[in-house]
């Protein structure tokens, strides 16, 4: 599915009580160059793993404010990917595990991360645009078991 451009949102109308994808906690979309757009009615995810895309809207609109429920989230190979929206982390405090690897224009961690303290596992690699991690931004941190950090 290399060529799909949009994954588009479901036309819900007005006044009913119809939910898209109600029990889906798992989605993996890799290797979808060319998507700009996705759905954000992921009401019950848990875990999300988005790999290989230039642009990183179908990231943002999945995440987007009514995703509550994450506990993992891995990013690789975004190409557009400069920042992670802040209320990403400030609606998913029970995160546990982050991975991020391989997006060259990434350049910083949001403030928002400073609330995780479910948080247990950091990976970041391969990012070569990120600044220095500021240890204000991870001192919330206090689950933390793992951290890795290669090649940024």
């Amino acid at each position: 599915m290399r060529e799909l451009r949009e994954w588009e949102e479901v036309k819900i109308p007005s006044g009913a009580q119809v939910k898209v994808f109600p029990c889906l906690e798992y989605l993996s979309i890799k290797f979808c160059d060319q998507l700009r757009s996705a759905p954000s009615q992921f009401t019950r995810l848990k875990e999300l793993e988005i790999y290989s895309m230039e642009s990183e809207l179908p990231l943002a609109s999945i995440c987007g404010i009514k995703l509550k429920t994450l506990l993992k989230l891995r990013i690789k190979s975004i190409e557009g990917l400069i920042s992670l929206p802040e209320w990403l982390f400030h609606n998913n405090q029970h995160l546990s595990e982050l991975g991020i690897v391989d997006c060259p224009k990434l350049r910083e961690l949001p403030d928002g991360m400073n609330g995780l303290n479910s948080l247990e596992e950091l990976t970041l690699r391969e990012c070569d645009n990120l600044r220095p991690v500021n240890g204000g931004k991870l001192q919330g941190v206090t689950s933390l078991r793992r951290l890795s950090i290669f090649e940024c």
